[in-house]
């Protein structure tokens, strides 16, 4: 789907990769945080009537469960798309 709205809009060249990095945090809960606050989560929350704040509570509790709550040390991964339009 990427790829054909990239297209459409005139770019070629189009490659994609993804990357996978160490993460860590100092808590479950300021991971939680940056997986809600750092992208367009916590707007689509409210617009759907949920409080980001309880839905980062939630999602801290399930890491602590997982990871521990202190240090939290996982990885994430980007999907990193490049084009190009001459």
């Amino acid at each position: 789907m990427i790829r054909k709205l990239l297209q459409d809009a005139g770019f070629e060249e189009i490659e994609s990769f993804s990357e996978t990095k160490p993460c860590r945090s100092g808590s479950a809960r300021e991971f939680a945080t940056g997986l809600v606050r750092g992208n367009p989560v916590a707007t689509e929350a409210t617009e759907r009537g949920v409080d980001p704040e309880n839905l980062i509570d939630a999602i801290a509790k399930r890491i602590a469960e997982r990871f521990g709550d202190a240090p939290t040390e996982s990885t994430m991964r980007a999907i990193v798309w490049q084009a190009m339009k001459f």
